[in-house]
């Protein structure tokens, strides 16, 4: 009735959708209300591109995914990595080694491919010391 109160909420929201209510509360002022507005998104599911990392043993290693649209830095010691922001099903990846770590050569394996509907997990960086035609480490 008219001076009636009312609040509209979303109780289950439907499959694959996120969706939010605006003007979704007030008063009845002595007319039907229309201004209520509900607006749906698609969720969009993202799946993570990381790997393994074998034989880090100095600072400075700077990977880069999809040609530096996403880079991280490790450390020495570690030994696995995930980039911070997730893909959507059916992307392309590849990862590369931005930045070369101190003394190290860092090669990637199994870096590129497409998102399949899970994370990507099987990425290798190979880290070996950096060693010259003639033999001798770098210095």
């Amino acid at each position: 009735g008219n001076g009636a109160a009312y609040n509209v909420g979303i109780v289950t929201q439907p499959t694959g959708l996120t969706c939010s209510v605006s003007n979704a509360s007030g008063t009845v002022a002595g007319a039907n209300v229309s201004n209520i507005d509900i607006t749906c998104v698609p969720v969009v599911v993202t799946y993570s591109v990381g790997g393994s990392i074998v034989g880090l043993s100095a600072n400075g290693l700077v990977l880069s995914l999809n040609a530096g649209a996403q880079t991280i830095a490790i450390t020495s010691g570690v030994t696995a990595f995930t980039f911070p922001t997730g893909l959507a099903n059916g992307s392309a990846y590849a990862v590369t080694v931005q930045t070369q770590p101190s003394g190290l050569s860092c090669f990637v394996q199994n870096g590129s491919g497409t998102i399949a509907g899970a994370n990507v997990t099987s990425v290798v960086v190979d880290c070996a010391d950096r060693i010259f035609a003639d033999g001798f480490e770098t210095p």
